[in-house]
């Protein structure tokens, strides 16, 4: 080999449209009569620790000496730059094996029943994990190959390899082979199409097991994670945004920071940020995140965030100026108790929020009107003052006044005022006990005209607690005692209420609030709250407890319970005391258990 000349190889072997560059050399030394690649490459003066990356100028010798073009045998050559074409697309250097060989041992058994085996190109890329001829793991030789004769020491029995499941390599593979289609990983380069699909696999990963990771495991290379990320990314935006978003909504209580739960997303698109054919990719995530998780505006994301869409409860509170705990009832309507979720849409909390920020409680209206909780109640009981139905939240009742309705009631008291009557004599509405009169009858009185001399205290804004009155007046026009009707002797107080019926206080508050037992007030000039004795009579007549039907049966209230729901009957009421658990007399009598 001392006068070698490359003018004078003897023998000139085609390359294969799918092979490696580096298996080409080598098949070019071995027909040509040398006994490995690094000999021949030492002749031809080339480094041999750079055959899988060539200089130009060195594959244009290759080329010279087997009137090969350059641009065929560069095809699937690695390329010295950061991001190199291989094959149809382009991949990054540092994802291609340029120590040594990747390859399948069952193609090179069947290649060389056929004459020629040959390393292909695709197998160097190791975003691509098996042989999608064979579905067998590709192998790695570390640079054994450099002194081979021939690639036989690599090839294999094809039958021992297991299939395994591989949509993302056979993707991959075809990038690498042909031309991209329309499709919309083909949009992008096939480096960022794979890791792209890692990342959406790591993401789902994460809504399995309901916990995110910061890091992708084994990196973008994980071909598990990519696999089933590309099942995913195939079908486009639409799909990436509905896994994305279940993995957020599983996810989102277990980071300690909403970004947390992008953490991966964040570091690639650090790591990527100067390379522009990923931007509509970040621009998709950024989108995402800032319809997933809460952001102020200016914060900075991958790029800085223009408007606020997503609250956390107590952003919540703040924009709609409600206390947190208003805003976790009214989005527990919504949602469901418990089921809030960390992070709030605008659209899915602006119009209950608004609602409910249009409404105030009734210790709220009480505030509002200047006047105390037990007042509010009268208010409403004698409809002076509206409430919207009631609204059950976690075994208590709330009752809510219009903010229009509160701000109706002070104009109206407005009207009557004479800001110009001395104050000399007159008392406020605190003052009322004194002579036995509530306050909510006063107010009736001066809403009907019976009262002219009414005045303000200071000229302040007008409230109940602000306002003066002429108990002289207030007397005039007060109609004289009379004895009770005998339907008011007929009512009894509440407390004496549970003692005939044998509940506690807290049943017995629960029947009043379901509206089993209707309450009226004692008598017309109290306001306090009784019950009648006839509606008690009723009841005993129409309700059981589960109790008496144990005691009935010699069985435990379990067993009562457990009988009736096997025929379908439930417990109009249910409280936290399993013996007081109700039913309707019809409805055991229909279901034959009486």
């Amino acid at each position: 080999m001392r006068h070698f000349s490359p003018d004078r190889l003897p023998k000139r072997p085609e390359i294969f449209p799918d092979e490696a560059f580096v298996s080409y050399l080598s098949r070019l030394a071995w027909e040509n009569g040398f006994e490995n690649v690094g000999q021949f490459c030492s002749l031809l003066r080339i480094p041999l620790v750079n055959t899988l990356h060539l200089r130009p100028a060195d594959i244009e010798r290759v080329g010279m000496m087997t009137e090969i073009p350059s641009s065929v045998l560069n095809r699937f050559a690695v390329k010295p730059t950061t991001i190199g074409a291989l094959g149809h697309d382009d991949v990054k250097r540092s994802q291609v094996q340029t120590t040594g060989l990747r390859y399948c041992s069952a193609c090179l058994a069947d290649d060389a029943k056929q004459g020629t085996p040959r390393i292909r190109g695709v197998w160097q890329w190791r975003m691509i994990a098996h042989c999608t001829e064979h579905g067998c793991l590709l192998q790695t030789d570390k640079g054994g190959y450099m002194q081979l004769s021939n690639f036989m020491a690599f090839s294999g029995d094809p039958t021992s390899h297991e299939p395994k499941p591989m949509d993302a390599d056979r993707y991959f593979t075809d990038r690498l082979l042909r031309p991209r289609d329309n499709a919309f990983l083909d949009q992008y380069p096939a480096y960022i199409a794979a890791e792209l699909c890692t990342l959406i696999g790591h993401f789902e990963e994460g809504l399995k097991t309901g916990k995110p990771n910061f890091r992708i495991p084994d990196g973008y290379e994980n071909f598990d994670l990519r696999n089933d990320g590309y099942k995913v990314a195939q079908h486009g935006v639409d799909a990436i945004h509905e896994l994305m978003t279940a993995y957020v909504n599983k996810c989102q209580k277990a980071v300690r920071t909403a970004a947390g739960l992008y953490a991966p997303v964040l570091r690639w698109a650090k790591k990527n940020s100067g390379n522009e054919a990923y931007h509509p990719l970040f621009r998709l995530m950024q989108d995402h995140a800032e319809e997933s998780i809460p952001f102020e505006p200016g914060a900075v994301f991958i790029w800085p965030v223009k408007a606020k869409k997503i609250y956390t409860l107590a952003a919540a509170a703040s924009a709609y100026n409600l206390p947190e705990e208003r805003v976790t009832r009214t989005l527990e309507w919504k949602f469901g108790v418990g089921n809030v979720p960390r992070f709030l849409k605008y659209a899915d909390i602006h119009d209950a929020l608004l609602d409910t920020n249009s409404s105030v409680s009734t210790s709220e209206a009480a505030a509002m009107l200047g006047c105390g909780s037990k007042v509010c109640d009268d208010l409403i009981r004698e409809g002076i003052l509206e409430v919207k139905a009631n609204r059950n939240y976690n075994g208590r009742v709330y009752r809510l006044v219009h903010k229009d309705d509160i701000a109706a009631l002070i104009t109206k008291i407005s009207d009557f005022i004479d800001p110009d009557l001395p104050p000399l004599g007159l008392v406020g509405l605190d003052a009322m006990k004194q002579y036995r009169i509530r306050v909510v009858q006063v107010l009736k009185f001066a809403f009907e005209g019976k009262l002219s001399r009414i005045s303000v205290k200071h000229a302040e804004q007008p409230k109940l607690d602000t306002l003066l009155f002429d108990p002289t007046e207030i007397a005039s026009v007060r109609p004289a005692p009379t004895q009770a009707p005998r339907d008011e002797r007929e009512i009894m107080t509440i407390m004496a209420a549970g003692r005939v019926l044998g509940v506690k206080k807290f049943t017995l508050a629960k029947l009043i609030e379901s509206g089993i037992i209707p309450v009226v007030p004692m008598n017309s000039e109290s306001g306090k709250p009784g019950v009648r004795k006839a509606d008690l009579d009723g009841f005993r007549q129409d309700y059981t407890y589960a109790r008496d039907l144990a005691d009935h049966r010699k069985i435990t209230v379990a067993e009562v319970a457990s009988a009736l729901a096997a025929k379908a009957v439930s417990p109009v009421l249910k409280t936290r005391f399993d013996t007081h658990r109700l039913y309707k007399n019809s409805d055991l009598v229909e279901a034959g258990y009486h």
